[in-house]
């Protein structure tokens, strides 16, 4: 590009006469404006939408009003969707665009720091209680980047002890709740008082 941009520069500069200041733009302009041979458009046609308009409009009359910008703007709409199609142009995400899926409520589960054979990469799960585009909060962890959880996954599930009046024996049982993971809740039967 630049071995272009000195010789077309040069070229430039012997035939006008003018200084290399003056003659800079019209040497970038020669060089942005024909069409490449690998995407078939111009570098100018990439960044504008629409090619180099060299030569005035076929019957030198030019639109006044509402509808020739509207015809303009679709027109550059279209040449940037087909060359976004074509991959010529990199799509990138939007700043509103979420990388995660998770909402206040939900539970994730979030990956350890340190790696160590035999112990689970994924702690929790936690329940978030905020969140932005990037990241989420729990109660236990603070804020964590989206690209440390997984989820959302089901609720975690409770043990339950359930135990009949003058029983020797206790039942757990395990199902969703809502408090503290793996904590046991007594039952109302165990709670109430028996007079």
């Amino acid at each position: 590009m630049n071995q272009t941009l000195k010789r077309t520069l040069t070229k430039l500069i012997v035939e006008t006469q003018m200084s290399w200041v003056q003659c800079l733009p019209l040497a970038l302009l020669k060089i942005q404006t024909p069409p490449r041979s690998d995407p078939g458009v111009s570098p100018y046609e990439m960044m504008f939408g629409l090619p180099f308009l060299t030569t005035q409009h076929e019957n030198a009359t030019y639109e006044v009003g509402e509808m020739s910008v509207k015809r303009y703007v679709n027109t550059i709409a279209k040449t940037l969707e087909n060359l976004w199609l074509k991959g010529i142009i990199p799509q990138t995400t939007s700043l509103d665009f979420k990388i995660h899926n998770v909402h206040p409520g939900e539970w994730v589960l979030v990956k350890t720091w340190k790696e160590q054979s035999l112990t689970p990469q994924w702690e929790g799960p936690f329940q978030v209680l905020l969140m932005t585009e990037a990241a989420i909060r729990t109660k236990e962890r603070g804020w964590i980047h989206a690209s440390r959880i997984k989820g959302p996954v089901e609720e975690p599930k409770e043990w339950t002890i359930t135990s009949e009046l003058g029983d020797t024996k206790l039942t757990l049982k395990r199902g969703l709740g809502g408090n503290e993971l793996g904590r046991p809740k007594w039952s109302k039967k165990h709670t109430q008082d028996h007079t």
